[in-house]
């Protein structure tokens, strides 16, 4: 059987269904939403629906606009990296310095990371690179070099292989190796051995000269482009996209079965033993759903896309959605419910779990409560567990405003603290204590314990920082997420620095010296340790820059306040970064290439040029002038 026989490229459509997941889309999304697409294929049959219009020139959107799918791109690179192994170019178990010679750490341990622990999370890398990554512009032409570079100055959370926790790091590492030994372009080699033979055409990248439709993005905002295309850039319509899942039921000879069979065996560790290579669960499971034994599952989530891929073998289906972030929907709630009514319609089965009866209380005295309290930690957020009684209370630290109440008495049931969100559990593994909350459908790790007590002191240099902002001399005007500053403080008097990126996002890490710093969590799953990268100081022309994952700061000491008249810069990729006081009116003559933001001093946006139209009055913080080429600005405040 030919292959466009084998994955029904012209698979017959059911209008009907079609057309109730069309209504159930519509009641979901908001007014304020932008779009939604779903799709369904099983066997010789598909359905699918869209909802919303494109914000470029306003029309409906069909079923074949391309969405961005986020990570759920992960899957993709599995499949080209098993098709190079299949080819004999590429081998899961051979440290990936053997195919990418450049790639060097300040960490030697680097040379021992495999291309299976890139794809099973395993291989201890920081977790992403921020520059460049998700951008207003296609930025890809030196991204490879920027991505060597970036790892040269990083070190590693732990050893290889020792545990999971969610890693894009590993995604660009596959992806770098798959356009090395192949020869050329990664989304040329996916195109060719992979979505091309699955009838996948629509699959490729954010490059607008890639000759395919342009995505449907987000309206009052920008175009997203995503550079890191193995971990999160692949662009498709959902059509195509559950193409891609179908081929883990049927593979039709595009991968041999065997690739298959190791893509979805379970390969992770430690509190993520059902990861596959590039899926999130190769068995899936739902606390209202049941899809069958080795049903699999893949999340994405950029800025701007939320997106699923769910396949089940017990069902034989593939189905995929992605949402524009401005529905405020989980796209896996909708998924399910449309894959259940999918089944029920089709197949007369349901997959609809019987609500689960609710545990038996267990007395305090049991659950031994006392050793739980404490403060645990990830790089998205800080909690303090208190225990009273039968219960647990959790704050969540804010640099402003300190400890906040976050869960107010969480009771205890069966093993674990009910609260609105789900069930808060704790897992021992030898000395470590994990803090986990169970949703519906998923794990998280969303806490570390830290005996802030055994943290050994601040080294000098490092405790004349603290409480210092520094903010960001190397951003590109294109960068979605523009990195702004970063605040240092000392927690809580003890030896441990927290680096303060944005409201959300904070990396605790000890020192090692004056200059360098260390990881102190090894958490496992996600967001477990995920996204934590060791900045370091370092010096150059005369003063000091904090590095901290690809971007460069400036001390904010240093800087002058902005004055009338021109501010030149001769230096390319070089920011002009000034302090502001409040209420000014600016008046700013620039190429239309420089990017011009405000922030407050809490580092908070308070103007950018990427995102806002009108100018408002100046805040007390600071503006920055972002460009690529040397700067030639003229400046009036009035």
């Amino acid at each position: 059987m030919c292959r466009r026989e084998c994955m029904g490229i012209g698979f017959r459509m059911e209008k009907e269904f079609s057309l109730h997941m069309q209504r159930y889309l519509q009641e979901k999304v908001s007014g304020s939403g932008t779009a939604a697409s779903v799709a369904i294929i099983g066997g010789n049959s598909a359905a699918a629906a869209v909802v919303g219009s494109n914000p470029n020139d306003d029309a409906p959107v069909t079923i074949y606009d391309r969405f961005g799918v986020a990570s759920v791109s992960k899957v993709y690179c599995a499949l080209a990296v098993l098709k190079l192994v299949e080819l004999g170019k590429l081998a899961l178990d051979t440290p990936v310095v053997e195919y990418l010679p450049r790639f060097t750490m300040r960490d030697l341990r680097h040379r021992s990371i495999t291309l299976r622990m890139c794809l099973n999370h395993s291989s201890g890398l920081p977790g992403s690179y921020a520059r460049n990554d998700i951008t207003a512009q296609w930025l890809f032409s030196n991204c490879y070099d920027e991505r060597y570079d970036y790892f040269s100055k990083a070190s590693l959370k732990a050893d290889p292989g020792a545990f999971s926790t969610y890693c894009n790091d590993g995604f660009s590492l596959a992806e770098m190796a798959v356009a090395a030994v192949s020869g050329r372009e990664y989304m040329d080699f996916i195109r060719e051995y992979i979505t091309t033979p699955a009838g996948a055409g629509s699959t490729g990248d954010g490059n607008p000269a890639n000759g395919l439709k342009q995505a449907i993005h987000m309206k009052d905002c920008p175009a997203e482009y995503v550079t890191a295309i193995g971990s999160g850039g692949i662009v498709t319509n959902l059509l195509d996209c559950a193409r891609v899942g179908h081929l883990f039921l049927d593979a039709c000879g595009i991968l041999a079965d065997e690739s298959i069979r190791e893509i979805v065996r379970p390969q992770g560790m430690l509190l993520s033993e059902d990861q596959g290579l590039g899926w999130d669960t190769v068995n899936f499971s739902h606390k209202e759903f049941d899809f069958g034994p080795g049903a699999l599952g893949k999340r994405g989530g950029t800025v701007q896309y939320a997106a699923y891929l769910l396949v089940s073998k017990e069902y034989g289906f593939s189905a995929a959605i992605s949402i524009t972030s401005d529905t405020q929907l989980d796209p896996l709630d909708i998924l399910c419910e449309l894959c259940a009514r999918y089944i029920e319609t089709r197949q007369n089965r349901t997959v609809r779990r019987m609500p689960p009866l609710k545990p038996a209380t267990v007395p305090s005295h049991e659950v031994h409560l006392e050793r739980l309290q404490g403060v645990y930690m990830t790089a998205s957020a800080i909690y303090r567990v208190a225990t009273g009684g039968d219960f647990i209370t959790v704050e969540r630290y804010k640099r402003c405003s300190g400890w906040m109440p976050y869960i107010e008495k969480a009771a205890c049931f069966g093993d674990g603290f009910v609260c609105d969100d789900g069930v808060l559990r704790f897992r021992e593994q030898g000395s470590r204590c994990y803090l986990l909350i169970e949703t519906a459908s998923e794990t998280m790790v969303i806490g570390q314990k830290v005996n802030l007590e055994e943290i050994p002191g601040l080294h000098a240099k490092w405790g004349n920082r603290t409480g210092k902002t520094y903010l960001a001399c190397n951003m590109h005007p294109g960068d979605y997420l523009p990195a702004g500053g970063l605040i240092i403080e000392q927690f809580e008097g003890s030896g441990l620095l927290l680096f303060h990126g944005s409201p959300d996002y904070t990396v605790p890490v000890i020192t090692q010296n004056d200059n360098e710093t260390g990881h102190i969590l090894d958490a496992p799953g996600y967001p477990g340790s995920h996204n934590i990268f060791t900045p370091f100081a370092l010096e150059r022309t005369g003063r000091e820059l904090i590095y901290s994952g690809g971007f460069e700061y400036v001390d904010s000491d240093i800087l002058e306040y902005l004055k009338n008249g021109r501010i030149v810069s001769d230096k390319p990729c070089r920011n002009l970064v000034y302090k502001v006081i409040a209420g000014k009116k600016l008046q700013i003559a620039k190429s239309c290439s420089v990017r011009v933001m405000m922030l407050n001093n809490d580092l908070s946006i308070h103007y950018d040029e990427l995102f806002h139209q009108n100018m408002p009055l100046t805040c007390d913080g600071y503006i920055v002038f972002a460009g690529v080429e040397p700067l030639d600005i003229s400046v009036s405040l009035e």
